[in-house]
């Protein structure tokens, strides 16, 4: 990232595009929430860095570019954090909105915990670590994305679970408590595109490698993953 050059810290906002456009700052100890119920308060920013902060308002990093948002919170208010946004990195964050990251392309996430239906639809190389994922119909059209020492990872899908290209899954499965083999890993990985393109029928035998699973008919109900 670019050099910080300016500091906003302590304040509220709410209006509507409260920090439209902002550049190569930080902002401290702010809260996004409040009667105005203003969208996108950091529509296309460029350089920003947030740290200590709390969100309750829609579509708040929109058309962002190069942020690092880190100790933040963003709470069930706040649909669709992130969309249409590029090299973000987020550490230590909660976030609780549906829709979270769209058509977004490198992001960074860490120690964060994110409760949020349709996650990650449409985006490229996104790596996510040491994170908590609760999610439906998740990473629909993506690309590259990685999963590495997941805490908890729980994705639902009432029908064929979306098409992944080059998942790669860097997690203990609960069922060995241990690291999953390359066999392994590419079972399931083949199994996820199976049901995403529907060539495969989900069948007890592929459940023996995936025991976490419950399957009815052809439909995937639940995919967990735990270190």
């Amino acid at each position: 990232m670019a050099v910080i050059k300016e500091k906003i810290e302590n304040q509220v906002f709410d209006e509507e595009r409260a920090l439209y456009n902002l550049k190569n700052t930080e902002v401290l100890n702010c809260t996004f929430a409040g009667k105005q119920d203003g969208e996108s308060v950091l529509k296309e920013t460029r350089n920003i860095k947030v740290v200590n902060s709390k969100f309750s308002l829609r579509y708040p990093l929109w058309h962002a570019k190069k942020y690092e948002i880190v100790n933040s919170a963003f709470d069930e208010l706040t649909r669709a954090p992130i969309w249409y946004s590029e090299d973000g990195i987020i550490d230590n964050c909660d976030f609780q909105g549906i829709k979270l990251l769209r058509e977004c392309n490198n992001a960074q996430i860490k120690n964060s915990n994110i409760i949020s239906a349709e996650f990650g639809w449409k985006c490229r190389d996104i790596n996510i670590q040491d994170s908590k994922i609760i999610s439906e119909y998740i990473f629909l059209d993506s690309q590259n994305i990685k999963l590495k020492n997941m805490v908890y990872f729980y994705a639902v899908g009432k029908s064929y679970f979306p098409l992944h290209k080059n998942l790669e899954l860097c997690v203990r499965f609960s069922h060995y408590n241990r690291k999953l083999t390359k066999v392994e890993k590419w079972k399931i990985k083949a199994f996820l595109i199976y049901c995403a393109i529907g060539k495969q029928k989900f069948t007890k035998k592929f459940a023996t490698y995936f025991r976490k699973i419950n399957y009815k008919k052809e439909k995937v109900r639940n995919l967990c993953f735990y270190q």
